[in-house]
């Protein structure tokens, strides 16, 4: 799961018509250049998640690509030159088990409900994939004309067709625990409404917000960032050490190359390839 958070938690990407467009261009864009599968994706006024699959092991060009363009596209857009995005780097969570892919597909989905900003999630106004998900359908959006150009590399248009890797199961069951998730995260938001006695913003409300506004709520600072989401301990703990055996592996190859020699690096590393002296195992 990749998320990433606009700077200041500002409301940059607050839903209008050309924001939800420039996103979903930009991430089936990325997804078709770099050959990342997207599951999900769910975009927030200030912030994003995408759920994806990474057969190749590009998820930094597909991040890079999705993230740059959409900051240039949308600064465009609202006469800005400063950061988009929060300094820190996006987060980037790995989903051990099927069961820990649904949980977070389900929890992405039900952000907007869980924030008591609709009661639905297919009541956002915003970018999200839900319908396309449970339905099966392929998403085709046209190049906003407001910032790239007709002569450009970008494609007219571009499909976003979200992916299920086999390993995952059947499709048919998948959606049908995720709306099992979805429907009791909305039960409770119902739940905490009617104890408080409080109505959502609703999808106008939401609209109206200044994109240069950001919540009132305190978030926590310097907390851990997770790399691993499994809810079998053993799962995690095994996803951890393969972790930890990773990064070991990668500075030892590192060391080696820095001092001249040829160095076989971890499968999974990114930044050195193509370097001289470098092999990457497989």
């Amino acid at each position: 799961m990749v998320t990433r958070r606009c700077t200041q938690r500002t409301f940059l990407l607050r839903p209008d018509e050309v924001t939800n467009q420039v996103f979903l261009y930009c991430l089936a864009h990325a997804a078709q250049k770099t050959g990342v599968q997207v599951l999900y994706a769910m975009v927030m006024s200030n912030h994003h998640h995408a759920i994806v699959h990474d057969p190749d092991g590009v998820l930094p060009a597909f991040t890079q690509e999705l993230h740059s363009l959409t900051a240039r596209a949308l600064n465009a857009l609202r006469g800005r030159w400063e950061n988009f995005w929060a300094d820190e780097q996006p987060g980037q969570v790995e989903l051990v088990e099927e069961r820990d892919v649904l949980d977070k597909i389900a929890y992405a989905a039900a952000n907007p409900v869980t924030a008591q900003l609709v009661e639905h999630v297919e009541h956002w106004p915003g970018v999200h994939t839900t319908a396309a998900f449970f339905g099966g359908q392929d998403m085709q959006v046209e190049r906003p004309a407001h910032f790239f150009r007709e002569q450009g590399p970008t494609p007219e248009r571009v499909v976003l067709r979200l992916a299920w890797p086999e390993h995952l199961g059947p499709i048919e069951e998948a959606r049908r625990k995720v709306r099992q998730r979805l429907d009791d995260l909305e039960a409770l938001a119902r739940q905490q409404r009617v104890s408080e006695r409080r109505a959502v913003l609703g999808r106008a409300g939401v609209r109206r917000q200044d994109f240069r506004s950001c919540p009132n709520t305190w978030e926590p600072r310097r907390a851990l960032r997770p790399r691993i989401a499994a809810r079998n301990r053993w799962a995690r703990v095994e996803a951890l050490q393969r972790n930890r055996a990773f990064q070991d592996a990668y500075r030892a190859a590192l060391q080696q190359w820095l001092a001249g020699l040829p160095a076989v690096f971890p499968a999974g590393t990114y930044k050195m390839r193509g370097k001289p002296g470098v092999v990457i195992q497989e």
